[in-house]
């Protein structure tokens, strides 16, 4: 946490800030007792290892951590009847000792027995995962899958839209319905113009027969 000792902020930008950087407890952070040993390593042939555990391991029950670098299988043990496996993290990694990727994590060393300071030069050098095993029990499918339902035929459809890439030549539904000429509809106006058309006749032949007669 930061925060500033001046109440108030000049606008100058050479005015003279002082940062004061407050630590705060993560949530749920439960302190090691038994960790208040720890020796920060010396020499080439020790490295500084970050694994990360589940809240749920209570990591004083462990006396070692077994770890697998041939990369056939991940490593495992059990605690409280429960398995986990160790994984290590590559993509943390980036060349010797950690590298750049490696810089981004702060290490707390003991500077006493009650006091721990950061140390630059102190780098973790490999990531590790711890994450619970759960075996997925077998599973009998000819028991449990359930046997095919056919659907219900309907009868008396018609095919009215044809696959992408076929035609009506493609199916015999489709030579029957292009074989079969278009009814034409029967309108309103055909009745009218029918009915006129009948009158019509009908006055020529009045007409016709009376000048027969006055003849």
């Amino acid at each position: 946490m930061v925060s500033m000792s001046n109440e108030y902020v000049s606008d100058s930008s050479d005015s003279e800030r002082e940062v004061e950087e407050r630590f705060e407890v993560p949530a749920g952070f439960k302190q090691c007792k038994h960790l208040k040993d720890f020796k920060k390593p010396k020499g080439s042939k020790q490295e500084l290892w970050l694994m990360k555990m589940p809240s749920s391991v209570d990591i004083g029950k462990l006396k070692k951590i077994p770890v697998d670098f041939a990369g056939d299988a991940p490593a495992s043990f059990s605690v409280d009847g429960k398995k986990y496996v160790v994984r290590e993290d590559l993509s943390q990694e980036d060349g010797p000792g950690g590298g750049a990727k490696a810089s981004r994590f702060a290490v707390l060393a003991p500077r006493s027995k009650d006091v721990l300071k950061a140390d630059a030069k102190l780098q973790i050098a490999k990531f590790f995962n711890v994450s619970e095993s759960v075996e997925i029990p077998a599973i009998d499918y000819d028991r449990v899958r359930e046997p095919r339902k056919d659907v219900t035929k309907v009868t008396g459809l018609k095919m009215c839209h044809f696959a992408t890439g076929y035609g009506a030549e493609d199916f015999p539904e489709g030579d029957t319905a292009a074989a079969e000429p278009p009814k034409k509809k029967h309108r309103k106006s055909d009745d009218k113009k029918e009915k006129k058309d009948k009158k019509d006749k009908e006055k020529k032949k009045e007409k016709k027969e009376k000048r027969k007669h006055k003849d």
